[in-house]
C-alpha cells in the first residue's frame, strides 16, 4: 500500500456522534473491532485453525482481545507496531 494514499473507512459509522448519531465514536469503533475479532476467531476455529495471521488492534483494546482469545481457547501474542496506538496480535491455539 502506498504510504501517501489517504485512508478512509469502507463504510462510515453514521451512528457515531461525529456524524450526528447517538454513540461515542471511540467506543463504537472499539466495539466494532472486537466484534470483527470475534467473528474472525469463530470462523478460524471452525476451520480448525492453530495460528492466525498477524493483525493490528488498538492498544487499549488488548484486555478485551485477551478475553475473546481465551473464550475460543487461544492465547494472544502481542508485538509492538510502529504506531503506539496499535499493537500487532496473533492468536495461537492452546497455552
Amino acid at each position: 500500500m502506498d504510504e501517501d494514499m489517504p485512508m478512509s473507512l469502507v463504510v462510515p459509522f453514521t451512528v457515531c456522534q461525529s456524524k450526528g448519531g447517538p454513540y461515542e465514536d471511540q467506543s463504537f469503533v472499539a466495539g466494532f473491532q472486537a466484534g470483527e475479532l470475534w467473528a474472525r476467531l469463530t470462523a478460524f476455529q471452525a476451520m480448525g485453525g492453530v495460528r492466525t495471521e498477524p493483525q493490528n488492534v488498538y492498544t487499549e483494546l488488548l484486555p478485551q482481545v485477551d478475553l475473546i482469545a481465551m473464550h475460543f481457547g487461544y492465547r494472544v501474542l502481542v508485538d509492538l507496531s510502529e504506531v503506539p496506538e496499535w499493537r500487532v496480535v496473533t492468536f495461537v491455539k492452546g497455552s
